[in-house]
């Protein structure tokens, strides 16, 4: 016959019955720990997703060359849109050439710059909201300066001068306003330019 377990035995079993309880406990909570931090990781990734991009529209209504055009106006700009991409450094115009297209900057930035003999004098840098070869609405005449993604590259919005035309002639309200606005920018441009030289 066994004898009955001594208190020496129940003490060294409740001791390793605790001891399995502690691992497990600890285990568990390693688990409960890890799965809500993968919980609130996709939560945060899906309500990312979820939120909806920027468009086109919103984007126009920052530009000055669209200022004073209807949201209903604006997208039938948008509508003859089409986004582009650059990675960085990556030519968007090419000085001394022909273009019949101007670009919107919509995410990253864009460097203009002057190619000389030597070296590339930059002029500007331009950001998000910020149109690029307007001049092509009026001729489509040789480009004054280079423009190439920034090291963050670029995403923007391209304009062919002809669709812009067509647009143009079937609200001619549209017309007016970028030209008007497109007057008043270059008009700002010369008489800076102007006092600069004085």
């Amino acid at each position: 016959m066994r004898g009955r377990p001594t208190h020496k035995r129940l003490t060294r079993v409740g001791r390793q019955r605790s001891i399995f309880k502690g691992d497990f406990m600890s285990g568990a909570h390693r688990h409960v720990a890890r799965f809500s931090k993968l919980r609130i990781e996709l939560e945060a990734r899906f309500t990312q997703e979820m939120q909806p991009m920027p468009t086109a529209v919103d984007l126009f209504k920052r530009v000055h060359l669209f200022n004073g055009l209807s949201e209903a106006e604006l997208h039938e700009v948008a509508a003859i849109c089409r986004e582009i991409k650059k990675g960085a450094g990556e030519k968007i115009i090419e000085q001394n050439t022909t273009g019949s297209e101007m670009y919107i900057v919509a995410e990253g930035s864009a460097e203009v710059y002057i190619q000389g003999l030597d070296d590339a004098r930059t002029l500007v840098v331009l950001g998000k909201g910020q149109v690029i070869g307007e001049m092509a609405l009026i001729d489509q005449g040789y480009r004054s300066a280079s423009v190439r993604a920034t090291r963050e590259g670029a995403r923007l919005y391209l304009i062919e001068s002809s669709d812009f035309y067509r647009l143009c002639q079937q609200n001619n309200h549209i017309g007016y306003v970028a030209m008007r606005n497109l007057a008043v920018d270059l008009s700002f441009k010369l008489r800076h330019r102007n006092l600069t030289t004085f």
